[in-house]
């Protein structure tokens, strides 16, 4: 008998974790690219600035494996598949049961979040085994390097990451005496990530991250807080929320990793205040309090609420999953439009700049189809223009369409007004000729427009085979320079 009742239950959780997972690796295997994952694709053969961990492990298994959506998600892929094993191992560690431990592991697998990290490239799939790292080596005696590796990774996949450097930096303080030269290295390899990080975000950069996630204007705390409570329940599950915030209220005060969790979680409380917020942000603070909320559940023995919980973040995983994987199935939203519209609560400025999105089936639109190649557009590159647009996934888009496979690598792509992409994509040089692609119905900036010598429109018939339905695309010949930024 096991502190929790039947041995004989212990094999439950892992084969549902082995079922989670499988279903994973099949929609990994089968979903077409969407905007984000090609634009990570993009990035990868231009300065690393957002991930570079993702970035530099896509351009490792393109090189390998040829471009393809399944290369671009291997490496995330295996990185998600191990965060909930490591966190098992860790709930092990510290003495719970091997039934609380498959529980544990199988709610974090089957969060929405960390199963979407795991279906897509994304940075959040390095981000959570970044975590998991810095759980399983923080709590150790000695923990030696281990935690400030795990925050440089945790920074290389999202610059927030850093936050988990503090932390580790306090670790390899406390023990300079009784361990110098492994507080040294530590506080070595904290330098060299903040190094790596800091020289790849530049001012712009660094201005277009801090628009992400912002509200659209005018939302009052209130309703922040409820839209993201919702948002993190959907996002995170209940079974994963359930053991964290037990180990939020009930761990130990001495547990390092708990108390970093802690303050993982009150700096995006923080950030949600002041009116920036995504659940997916949450994530990694809630596995840091998992082990110290597994730790509880064991010794009170509550096994069973943590598998009913569990089991429901299955089922709507399950749920969303199947919706995922059905044709059209981003178009089905519209038949709920008091949900459809709800999206515009969390357009903020970001949002609003690039993408024409204001509806969720219009947004999940953008990741389950992309743009076709456009003979207006691949006539313009055949003659040496460059691909440039306000809309990174459009832009980006088009970029797979017309170089992949054809030239292993994409278009030269000018994204001028947007921040994030600014800097990666490099100015134009003067006199170079553009193929300018809106979204139906929007023109070309008045700041894009005057920086050429000509501006036109293409002219198409609606009715051409080939023309992408719902795009604009213009011709920008004889760049002579950007006299002001473009809105």
């Amino acid at each position: 008998m096991t502190r929790d009742g039947d041995r004989s239950r212990a094999w439950l959780p892992f084969a549902l974790l082995v079922a989670v997972l499988a279903a994973r690796a099949v929609l990994a295997w089968r979903l077409a690219p969407g905007r984000d994952e090609v634009a990570y694709w993009a990035w990868a053969h231009l300065r690393e600035g957002y991930s570079p961990a993702l970035t530099t492990t896509i351009r490792i298994a393109t090189n390998l494996l040829g471009d393809s959506a399944r290369a671009i998600r291997l490496p995330g892929v295996i990185a998600a598949t191990s965060a909930p094993f490591v966190l098992a191992s860790i709930v092990r560690a510290r003495g719970a049961s091997t039934p609380i431990a498959g529980w544990t592991a199988l709610a974090l697998a089957a969060s929405l979040g960390a199963a979407w990290a795991g279906v897509v490239a994304h940075p959040d799939a390095w981000l959570l085994l970044a975590a998991s790292g810095f759980a399983a080596t923080a709590g150790a005696r000695p923990p030696g390097v281990g935690p400030a590796a795990s925050a440089a990774l945790t920074a290389l996949s999202k610059p927030v990451g850093g936050i988990l450097g503090f932390p580790a930096a306090w670790l390899a303080i406390r023990r300079f005496r009784s361990a110098p030269a492994q507080s040294l290295l530590s506080l070595l390899i904290l330098a060299v990530g903040a190094v790596l990080v800091a020289t790849r975000l530049d001012s712009e950069t660094r201005r277009g991250l801090a628009e992400l996630g912002r509200f659209a204007a005018g939302t009052g705390v209130f309703p922040r807080i409820a839209w993201t409570a919702l948002e993190l329940l959907a996002n995170a599950g209940p079974g994963l929320l359930y053991v964290a915030g037990v180990g939020a209220f009930r761990g130990r005060r001495d547990d390092v990793v708990r108390l970093t969790g802690l303050g993982w979680v009150a700096v995006f409380a923080t950030f949600l205040l002041a009116g920036q917020a995504k659940a997916n942000w949450f994530l990694p603070g809630l596995l840091l309090l998992a082990p110290a909320g597994a730790d509880a559940l064991g010794r009170a023995g509550r096994t069973r609420r943590l598998a009913a919980l569990t089991l429901a973040s299955i089922g709507w995983l399950v749920a969303v999953g199947a919706l995922i994987a059905a044709p059209g199935w981003s178009d089905r939203l519209r038949g709920w439009p008091a949900i459809d519209r709800t999206y515009a609560i969390h357009v903020g400025p970001r949002e609003g700049a690039v993408s024409s999105a204001r509806r969720w089936s219009e947004r999940f639109r953008e990741y389950a189809e992309l743009p076709a190649r456009d003979p207006r557009v691949t006539a313009a590159l055949e003659r040496g223009a460059i691909l440039g647009s306000r809309d990174y996934g459009l832009a980006f888009g088009l970029a797979w369409a017309h170089g992949r496979p054809a030239t292993g690598s994409p278009p030269r792509v000018w994204l001028p007004t947007d921040p994030v992409f600014a800097t990666s994509t490099g100015e134009l040089p003067l006199e170079a000729d553009v193929v300018w692609v809106e979204p139906r119905g929007t023109l070309p900036p008045a700041a894009v427009v005057a920086a050429f010598r000509e501006f036109r429109a293409a002219a198409a018939h609606p009715a051409e085979p080939g023309i992408e339905p719902g795009l604009e695309v213009f011709y920008g010949i004889g760049y002579r320079g950007l006299v002001a930024s473009a809105p």
